[in-house]
């Protein structure tokens, strides 16, 4: 066996970040932010679900939406600073678009929407979505998209059945 090797499984692309409730929420945040939306959320290793205490969601819901709303969206090769760029392609775009439909008909509220952008470069360019959690098993995702569901628990720790719950869905 060699040592110091990075292994990462893949999971179905529906991975949790878990916000304990000692955690500096503004590091926190920004690496939540940064794992879901980094390439355009296309890498099935990208964060869906944030669970947050939820005594701290109050703060941590609009904080990471604002976050995910003010993401600078565009050319990669641009010469300023570009976080996300477009989705590989028209039907990936769509399939965005599709999943978050069906997690508002499965009862969550859209936070922010992911929408289609005009952009003069080409390429199929979105908004990052933000959905907030819903009790029941989410709707099959089937592509890696930028939308992302933060979920909040009960409690000042993250009891262990109810972690496994949130995360096993």
């Amino acid at each position: 066996m060699r040592r110091g090797r990075i292994l990462a499984l893949e999971m179905g692309g529906n991975n949790a970040a878990v916000i304990m409730p000692d955690a500096d929420l503004k590091q926190a945040l920004v690496e939540c932010v940064r794992s879901g939306f980094v390439t355009t959320g296309q890498r099935c290793t990208c964060t869906r679900r944030v669970i947050v205490p939820q005594i701290r969601s109050r703060r941590v819901h609009p904080a990471f939406c604002k976050a995910a709303s003010n993401l600078i969206i565009g050319d990669p090769r641009a010469s300023h600073p570009v976080f996300m760029g477009p989705i590989i392609n028209g039907p990936s775009r769509d399939a965005v678009f599709a999943f978050q439909r069906s997690l508002q008909k499965a009862g969550a509220e859209i936070l922010v929407p992911s929408t289609p952008m005009d952009t003069p470069e080409r390429g199929f360019y979105l908004t990052p979505g933000i959905a907030a959690s819903i009790d029941s098993p989410s709707p099959a995702n089937p592509t890696c998209t930028p939308v992302a569901m933060p979920d909040a628990y009960r409690g000042s720790s993250a009891p262990s059945s109810h972690l496994r719950r949130r995360v096993a869905r």
